[in-house]
């Protein structure tokens, strides 16, 4: 209800919902793959495809809060739903569980299905009060979905995600880690104006230490007395106080969100040799990843920072909105930092950088 009155009360439109609920259900009987049953999704969803719909909000999960098997289950399922209604990139915002203990898996599978999987979004709840299952005040869930809704399916110009781990940019060198991040709204900061927490690293034996973090620009640089980490969690077992500022009018401008929480999560970054001055990405980059920057964009200007990856190359970038079209295409040959001037109009889209050898890397970009 209150995803669609956010919606509606944005776009000026009336909005349809579709309600296909059954509470204490596992994601099995949501789908046939994956070893499920179907038997909600038959009875529910089957009946209404192919008509036409906007987007899915999905919030599910508490019965495999423990499902190790979880990531591949819901990937799987968006899948699924989307052959069957005849659309390829059928937008999915994912509701994160809300904070309870065992449930970790769960929500960093939905996490990780919101970054990998094209047209999808993630709307953490981890910080409101919660029941024993659910946040027992449904509207700022509501208003962060329909947020999410509004950047992501509707095209509008605001930073509708939370901050994102951005793997590929974040690095171990020596004894260090520099986590580099998507969406980052207007920069990160505490809600409790301590260091972000709570972090750890991982030992050559698995077993996790805690980690001083520190924000550094549009970086977080972890230390610690763990020799050569690579494997790094974010408040696996605290609510965690790492947010980013926006300024997002909701409720027909009578309430602006100025924060977006980030998510917990567990990765292992790849490891780099040490450069002078170097934090995160750099105006100019030395180089060993793909990277796309500022983000957001102004006017659909931005720089690609490739590095020594397809050195030699012809290299290709194309960029496709949220339904899949193709916006703009550019190819020369590759150099450290392509500029692009694509003149986007504001909105979301995904950036494909490709040369001869393949693909080397995918990314959103928010044009404002």
């Amino acid at each position: 209800y209150w995803m669609g009155l956010e919606l509606s009360r944005t776009l000026k439109v009336p909005i349809g919902l579709i309600q296909a609920t059954h509470d204490g259900t596992a994601i099995e009987t949501w789908q046939h793959t994956s070893g499920g049953t179907g038997t909600d999704y038959d009875a529910m969803v089957r009946s209404i495809q192919p008509y036409a719909v906007k987007a899915v909000a999905w919030y599910q999960g508490e019965s495999n809060g423990g499902d190790v098997a979880y990531r591949d289950k819901l990937t799987n399922m968006i899948r699924e739903w989307r052959s069957n209604w005849g659309q390829a990139s059928l937008p999915f915002g994912i509701i994160q569980l809300a904070y309870r203990s065992g449930w970790n898996a769960a929500r960093n599978a939905q996490l990780e299905v919101a970054d990998s999987e094209p047209s999808c979004f993630l709307v953490v709840i981890r910080d409101l009060p919660g029941g024993a299952l659910h946040p027992p005040v449904k509207k700022p869930v509501g208003i962060r979905t329909a947020i999410g809704a509004r950047g992501l399916v509707y095209g509008e110009a605001i930073p509708f995600s939370a901050p994102v781990r951005d793997i590929p940019n974040s690095y171990a060198v020596g004894n260090k880690i520099i986590l580099s991040w998507k969406y980052l709204g207007n920069g990160l900061f505490t809600d409790n104006g301590a260091a972000p927490g709570t972090f750890s690293v991982a030992t050559a034996t698995g077993q996790f230490k805690t980690a001083t973090a520190t924000i550094v620009g549009n970086t977080i640089e972890l230390t610690s007395s763990v020799a050569g980490p690579t494997r790094v969690q974010y408040s696996y077992s605290s609510v965690g106080n790492l947010y980013s500022r926006v300024s997002i009018p909701t409720e027909g401008g009578k309430v602006t969100v100025d924060r977006l929480k980030v998510s917990e999560f567990q990765i292992t970054v790849g490891t780099r040799t040490a450069v002078a001055g170097r934090r995160g990405l750099p105006a100019e980059t030395t180089g060993e990843a793909v990277g796309i920057y500022p983000n957001p964009a102004s006017r659909g200007h931005f720089r690609i920072a490739l590095g020594s990856a397809g050195a030699g190359e012809r290299v290709t970038v194309q960029v496709t909105d949220m339904l899949g079209r193709i916006v703009f295409v550019q190819q020369e040959a590759a150099a450290p930092v392509l500029q692009v001037n694509s003149r986007l109009k504001p909105g979301n889209y995904f950036v494909q950088v490709s040369g001869a050898s393949g693909r080397l890397h995918t990314q959103k970009l928010l044009v404002q």
